[in-house]
This record gives C-alpha cells, structure tokens and sequence, in this order.
C-alpha cells in the first residue's frame, strides 16, 4: 500500500488514497503487534530480521506520515528500534550479516530525517550515513547488497519509490556520501 501511495502520483482519487492509507495502517499495526511473539532475538540471524521489520515498519510509518499529519515521530521510533538491534548485533564493529542489513535500515533512516528536517539534523544524518561512507575494516572490500540498490536507484530512468531523490538529497546534505556514490562512479 505504501508502494501503491508513492507511485501513483496525481492519478489516485482521494476514495482509494483514503482506502491505501487505512489498508497500510492496519497492516503496520498488525505488523507490530506481532513482533514480540514471533521472534526471538536469541541469534544474530533472528537479531538481524526483527531490526529489518523496524526498518519496514520506519518506512511504512514515514509513507503514513507523509500522506496524513507529518508526524514522523513514529517512524522515527520505529527506525531507532532498528539501530538498537543491529548495534546489539555488532553491525558497527563489522559483523557482515548485520551490517550488511544495517546499511540499508541507516540509508533509509537518513533518508526520512533528510526529507523532514533537512539541514537542521544534518549531524545525526552524517552519523548514519558514514556506517555506509566508512565501513568498518573487517567489511571493506567485501559484496554488499547495498551497493547494488544505490547503483540501480541511481541508474533508473524513473524515481518509482522515490529513492533517488533520497540519494540526491542525502548528497547535498552529506558530500562525505556524494563522493562515495560518485568513487563508485555512479551517475
């Protein structure tokens, strides 16, 4: 449903924006409600899918925000949670599986806080942004996933989920991660 909000532009009547709006809450709540008792974060691999399902649950909060009362508060709760798990699980230190997963959960926090607060939390976008710009020794030099969703995002004639104008923005906020995408030579 968020995907369905994002992009179809103009072409929504205001009946089915209301009805995706409603259908993207219940589900995020249902979501939510869920969490505790479906996952255990005993291992690093149940650690690293409940930090995902923040993340999820950060984005589809920022969709709901962006499209009702801006209040991001929950979004950025959502996304905090997240951070937790994977600091827990050693993503900054270079645990490869937590990072890996981290990246995408910083890039997207950096993202939302971008677009709403812009300049004013240009520090805090910075911290999220150099796990991405400078990782961790035990990782340099190793695949990433990451890498390959910025390349493609930045490669695609359309801005279908509105990713490339994250990155552009994170860019004129950070030029620590406009050089990184630019090092990679992408365009």
């Amino acid at each position: 449903y968020s995907g369905l909000l994002r992009n179809s532009g103009d072409s929504l009547t205001q009946a089915q924006r209301d009805e995706y709006l409603s259908q993207l809450k219940i589900w995020t709540e249902k979501g939510e409600a869920n969490f505790a008792e479906t996952l255990s974060p005993t291992l690093a691999y149940e650690q690293s899918k409940i930090g995902y399902f923040y993340q999820l649950n950060g984005m589809a909060r920022r969709t709901i925000a962006d499209f009702t009362n801006h209040d991001y508060i929950p979004a950025e709760i959502a996304l905090k949670k997240g951070l937790d798990i994977f600091t827990e699980g050693g993503a900054r230190e270079g645990d490869y599986h937590m990072y890996s997963l981290n990246v995408f959960l910083n890039f997207h926090y950096a993202a939302m806080l971008a677009e709403v607060y812009g300049e004013k939390r240009k520090v805090e976008i910075q911290d999220l942004l150099s796990l991405i710009v400078h990782p961790p020794q035990a990782i340099t030099g190793k695949y990433l996933a990451f890498n390959d969703f910025i390349k493609n995002e930045i490669g695609h004639d359309h801005d279908m989920h509105g990713h490339k104008k994250d990155i552009v923005r994170l860019g004129e906020i950070d030029p620590n991660f406009k050089q990184y995408i630019a090092s990679k030579g992408w365009q």
